[in-house]
Formats: structure tokens, sequence, C-alpha cells
């Protein structure tokens, strides 16, 4: 819960990654290649902020693993609102817990954004 909890943060979660995540980590996204290391994770998902706390949260746990999973809302700094499912898969290595693996699945919006008020190619056509 506290990486949900740093993801919402001013740092948004990029911060998150850097306090939870394994140098190793594989980070995961619809039709995009994975992104791997650390570093380059940080630097994939600084724009993106948490702006819901999920209300549906699962959690198994084994030995040295384990994984979350949670339906996710970010405010994307490009794009607006995503919505989507994350997976995170954890490993105790030296008593903490890291997040090795990341996958972000996001779910088409229904309805695409509509502009509102005149653009420069409506504002010029008859």
């Amino acid at each position: 819960m506290n990486f949900t909890r740093a993801s919402m943060a001013p740092e948004a979660l990029a911060g998150a990654f850097e306090q939870y995540a394994g140098d190793d980590i594989r980070f995961l996204r619809d039709d995009a290649p994975p992104i791997l290391g650390k570093k380059d994770v940080i630097k994939a998902t600084r724009k993106y902020r948490s702006i819901r706390f999920p209300t549906k949260i699962a959690l198994y746990q084994s030995a040295d693993m384990a994984y979350t999973w949670n339906p996710c809302k970010f405010a994307d700094s490009v794009e607006g609102i995503e919505e989507g499912n994350c997976l995170q898969v954890w490993k105790l290595r030296e008593k903490k817990w890291l997040i090795v693996l990341s996958i972000y699945s996001k779910i088409p919006t229904v309805t695409p954004p509509v502009l509102k008020g005149k653009t420069k190619e409506t504002a010029t056509k008859p």
C-alpha cells in the first residue's frame, strides 16, 4: 500500500518506483517495448501520478515472493486521464520488498475526447 500512496505524491509514479523498484526491474505496457532497469523505468513514469486510491486490491504472498493487482487511474501530463490494471511482482531481497516486474494494461477509453469550441481547421470551413 505504501507504493500506491507514494505514486500519489508530488514525485508521482517515478518517485514510487525510485523507492520500491529493484535495479533489475522489468516494466511492461500494452503495445510498447519492455523497459528494463530502474533508471529507465523512473524516467518513463515521471509524468504519471495516481489519482485514485484503489478500492479493489489483490495481494498474494508466499515466502520471498508476492504480487499485487489493482485497477489504477493515472493523470498523465500529456494525454489526460488513463485507466488500466496494474500488476506488480515483488521479491524479498535483504529484508526489503522490491518490485521486479510491473505490468500496466491500459483500458481503452469508450468515448473518445471531443474538442469543445472551434479549432483552426473548422473555423475556416464554410
